[in-house]
């Protein structure tokens, strides 16, 4: 197989991966409030449509390196052009991480808040049971008239 061969699909590689990072640090830091909501589904299927793409281009960069270092014959130029590549695809993979950071950490605060909630709602809850109308001879019996 030709060197330009190897060497342009392995850029064709990189630029896809790119593409993808870029495409996953864009989606991020999006999720919306209500978890109930289409957009709440849609931004999980969009997340698990990332990562089986990232699936996909891990196994043809497997496939990709093998033969690309069984190629001794590959000139400078080439592979300084996949060093810049890869560095790019490393600078976009770094922005994506970030970018799903943030989002973790926003889910991390909605569930506080739903924690904060339901420890509220527990509260009422018991002193709503507290103040329950009973028989008169109950312990927790309410006087209507008190």
């Amino acid at each position: 197989m030709p060197d330009t061969s190897i060497a342009e699909r392995m850029e064709d590689y990189f630029r896809r991966q790119i593409a993808l990072f870029e495409q996953m640090a864009e989606a991020q830091g999006a999720l919306p409030e209500d978890t109930g909501s289409p957009a709440w589904e849609e931004a999980q299927r969009r997340q698990e449509a990332f990562a089986r793409e990232l699936s996909v281009l891990e196994e043809e960069f497997r496939i990709l390196k093998r033969e690309w270092d069984a190629t001794p014959e590959l000139d400078s130029e080439a592979r300084q052009r996949m060093r810049e590549l890869a560095a790019q695809a490393g600078d976009m993979a770094g922005r994506a991480v970030r970018a799903s950071a943030q989002d973790a950490e926003h889910a991390s605060q909605m569930m506080r808040d739903v924690q904060e909630q339901r420890k509220a709602l527990e509260q009422g809850k018991r002193l709503l049971g507290k103040l329950r109308a009973g028989e008169r001879n109950d312990t927790g019996y309410l006087d209507e008239k008190a």
